[in-house]
């Protein structure tokens, strides 16, 4: 137990450290430095290879290219569509990686690798031209390109064995080969000519070497794949697998298959077979690269790979509704000149600009709604998340005052919340509380299942600290239940009054809503809506409140209330997607999340209601001792584990979570 809590203690340190303003700023100013340098690299590429095709054309090119009929604009412009293909969508999906997670260093390697990669991959028939050019942006460039050339390689290499994790597996095995990959993408990346035209043992070395890494590469990959790697991290990693095996299997064929045919020609054939081979073979090569990035993308978007798809998510509808929405502009000018014609370009395009601007944020929000059920399997889209964080307008604020109701008369507002308001209910010297739904609700079946199966469980729960319900009735349409009527204010106003609260206060509050919350759930009830805004602190201690979303699981009965959202702010990761895997645990992580605003007065991940989904979804656990230094590493430690994504890495119990805050 001391080592692993120790180890825990080690990475949660460096996590810290990773996640650091000054780290982030340091490996930031590098990044955009590497980014210019390679944006700069790729330039000086399409402008040199111009050079060297319109102006400096090896005699080899011009006699392959006259035997194959092909005209020499038609080769250039070949080649650098395939490098700025590959370049950006690898620089894209580079840039992805390293905006959400800066700090981790399996993606930050994983992000270099993929940018220095695609400014790497220019023609190589541009070696011809720096070999036999000095001076000027030639030197410059050969300078420039040394940097991505040392970088790409080696950290394939490294990519290769290290994918997802960061770590070798097997570890002697993916070690070596490992460390053997790193030196054969040094020795490629400084020495390109000798590889990319292989001359009389190295004709052997290069395809044997190559294959070795890139077969070795998948062996690693799917003994990790068989072996090692879990039920989730098999679907986040499965379809770069494959996209990996296509790559390797075609580099080996294409070095391998070009080395073979080399070697078997003789004289002017072998000559420009090797023209050829440099020219017109290996940017396929570089196309076929692209599987890499492709891969990763769909594994990122599809299954949450490294955690990292909010920017993707956000960006794919308005892409989607933008692409369509041009579509139809276009069309829309081309039939309007076709029905008008001779009218004025300017009109005819003013007129068809209309119907998209006008559509774009209705076919946004149902290409958004699309994506985040279809593709990322979520509960809730993100409209009805931004909608449900919008108060309900309640009518007829205090209309009920002086009414009977059940017996009872009705006299002051205590409150109102999202479904109605309460009143306090008298008669003769009983006092009690009476909720009452809204009349604008009152028509709606999912706000009446809602409070029916609040006062259900009310009247089943009885524990000193959850609200106790008596009954629930309906009078001339008016539907109300009986409550017990509770003196105080609840926890959202005392933290709106105090920001921050005391080590005692807040473990006093705790300790009461965890032995309710510890209750429930041996009685079967997760509550599936904690929040401040719900426990009612009085001089006795606090009180749970409001089961309207509680799910009931005993076998028999199950309430999931999929149709109600509850508040994102508190909500586990599990809740939020598509599962049924919500138990007692989803209660344990909102408790959590409620421990780190009471010990520093502000949620654990703000923004957006999205962005706050995504959050849940995504980023570690925060350390609560990183915005209120006076909290212990206990504390801190406790909240992370409570906090975790995975419900089996979180504490069995509610009150197991407040004793390991001591």
């Amino acid at each position: 137990m001391n080592r692993k809590d120790n180890s825990t203690l080690t990475l949660s340190n460096f996590t810290s450290f990773l996640q650091s303003t000054w780290f982030l700023r340091v490996t930031g100013a590098l990044w955009i430095a590497l980014v210019s340098l390679c944006i700069t690299v790729f330039g000086l590429t399409v402008y040199l290879f111009a050079r060297y095709v319109f102006e400096a054309p090896q005699p080899e090119l011009l006699e392959a290219l006259q035997a194959l009929k092909i005209p020499l604009g038609w080769h250039y412009g070949y080649n650098v569509a395939v490098y700025t293909l590959v370049f950006v969508v690898s620089a894209a999906v580079a840039g992805v990686l390293y905006w959400q997670r800066p700090y981790e260093p399996m993606v930050i390697l994983t992000a270099v690798f993929l940018l220095c990669f695609g400014a790497y991959a220019y023609p190589l028939g541009l070696l011809d031209y720096m070999n036999s050019n000095a001076g000027g942006l030639v030197d410059v460039f050969r300078g420039l390109q040394l940097v991505p050339a040392l970088l790409s390689w080696p950290l394939l290499g490294l990519f290769i064995f290290l994918f997802p994790d960061g770590r070798f597996v097997p570890r002697i095995f993916g070690g070596v080969l490992g460390v053997y990959g790193v030196i054969f993408a040094i020795a490629w990346g400084m020495f390109p000519q000798v590889f990319a035209n292989p001359q009389g043992i190295m004709t052997v070395i290069v395809p044997l070497s190559t294959s070795v890494i890139f077969l070795g590469g998948i062996g690693a990959q799917w003994y990790r794949f068989r072996r090692v790697s879990g039920v989730v991290q098999r679907q986040q990693t499965k379809w770069f697998l494959y996209g990996f095996t296509i790559v390797a299997l075609l580099a080996v064929a294409i070095v391998a298959g070009t080395a073979v045919i080399h070697a078997n020609l003789s004289g002017n054939a072998q000559r420009l077979f090797a023209v050829w081979d440099q020219e017109l073979v290996s940017p396929l090569l570089n196309v076929g690269y692209l599987c890499i990035p492709v891969s990763l993308l769909f594994a990122l978007m599809r299954y949450r790979l490294w955690d990292i798809d909010w920017v993707i998510n956000r960006s794919l509808a308005y892409a989607i509704a933008t692409v369509l929405l041009i579509a139809m502009a276009v069309g829309t000018v081309l039939l309007f000149r076709a029905a008008l014609a001779g009218a004025n370009v300017f009109v005819a395009v003013t007129f068809s600009a209309l119907p998209p601007i006008l559509l774009f944020n209705p076919i946004r929000r149902r290409t958004q709604a699309l994506i985040d059920h279809q593709l990322y399997g979520l509960r809730y889209d993100q409209h009805d998340l931004a909608q449900a964080k919008k108060p309900l307008a309640v009518v007829n604020v205090g209309a009920l005052s002086g009414q009977m109701l059940g017996g009872y008369t009705l006299t002051d507002v205590l409150g109102r919340g999202g479904m109605g308001e309460v009143y306090c209910g008298e008669r003769s010297k009983d006092r009690v509380a009476i909720k009452v739904l809204a009349d604008n609700l009152a028509d709606k079946e999912e706000y009446r299942t809602r409070f029916q199966r609040e006062a259900e469980t009310g009247m089943m729960l009885q524990h000193p600290n959850i609200a106790q319900v008596y009954g629930t009735a309906q009078q001339e349409g008016v539907i109300y239940m009986t409550m017990q009527l509770i003196v105080g204010h609840d926890l959202r106003q005392r933290l709106e009054q105090q920001e921050v609260l005391s080590f005692e206060q807040t473990l006093s509050i705790l300790q009461d809503v965890s032995a309710a919350l510890d209750y429930a759930h041996a009685q079967r009830v997760v509550h599936r809506d904690l929040k401040p805004s719900n426990v009612m602190l009085t001089g006795s201690g606090a009180v749970l409140m409001d089961f309207g979303v509680a799910k009931f699981d005993d076998g028999r009965t199950r309430f999931t209330g999929d149709g109600m959202i509850g508040t994102i702010d508190y909500m586990s990761p599990e809740q939020i997607m598509a599962s049924g895997t919500v138990d007692a645990r989803t209660d344990i992580y909102a408790l959590g999340v409620m421990a780190y605003e009471m010990f520093t007065g502000r949620p654990p991940f703000e923004g957006g209601s999205g962005q706050v989904m995504f959050a849940h979804l995504q980023q570690p656990p925060p350390d609560a001792r990183l915005v209120n230094p006076k909290i212990t590493y206990a504390a801190a430690r406790a909240i992370q584990r409570a906090m975790a994504k995975t419900p089996d890495e979180r504490f069995s119990s509610a009150t197991a979570f407040v004793a390991a805050l001591m």
